[in-house]
């Protein structure tokens, strides 16, 4: 029988291998050396592509697994609907940073916009093969390459300037309010 604290902590543990993957994969492949801050943002630009990419592969199948479980598939799509536009709206900052073309920003975008349905697609006949555990667990890696690329890519890049820190704080922490709010169903 497992008690429901150790069943909390495995979920973590899942969250945490999402981290360090992600960190991994990203220290291996596009590990940013010291120079411009064009060099920096190019680094910083492809490291979010595939950051988000992997995050968005992951959403994708664990939408899939989500939706063996009943009343879990409308909130979980609806959190990842609901931040496909900051994630795109963050990797166009980002490639605009970085003085992509307008061309390529576009097509990277697009590419970015297939990686869910596909996660979606083969995470129909991955869920298939899960046992019931997999469900949670799809789910917490695709939290936890969520986690890595705003804590670690995503926010060091909006405070990276101090001008206007004050304000950012207020809106991050508007952000977690209303992400708290509706978690808790808006009660």
């Amino acid at each position: 029988v497992v008690e429901p604290h150790e069943h909390i902590f495995s979920m973590w543990f899942f969250v945490m291998l999402g981290v360090v993957g992600l960190y991994i994969i990203e220290r291996l492949f596009f590990w940013a050396e010291e120079g411009s801050d064009q060099r920096r943002h190019l680094t910083l630009g492809w490291a979010s592509l595939v950051g988000l990419a992997i995050h968005a592969f992951t959403a994708g199948m664990g939408l899939s697994a989500a939706g063996t479980v009943q009343g879990l598939a409308g909130p979980v799509f609806i959190s990842i609907i609901g931040h496909k536009l900051a994630e795109s709206f963050s990797l166009t900052t980002i490639f605009l940073l970085a003085e992509f073309r307008t061309l390529s920003i576009l097509l990277l975008l697009l590419l970015f916009s297939l990686i869910t349905p596909a996660g979606i697609f083969i995470g129909h006949w991955v869920v298939e093969l899960l046992p019931a555990a997999g469900v949670p667990i799809l789910t917490a890696l695709a939290a936890g390459t969520f986690l890595y690329v705003a804590l670690c890519d995503l926010l060091p890049e909006v405070f990276h300037h101090r001008e206007d820190a004050l304000a950012k704080i207020a809106l991050l922490a508007g952000g977690i309010v209303v992400s708290l709010f509706l978690s808790s169903g808006g009660h």
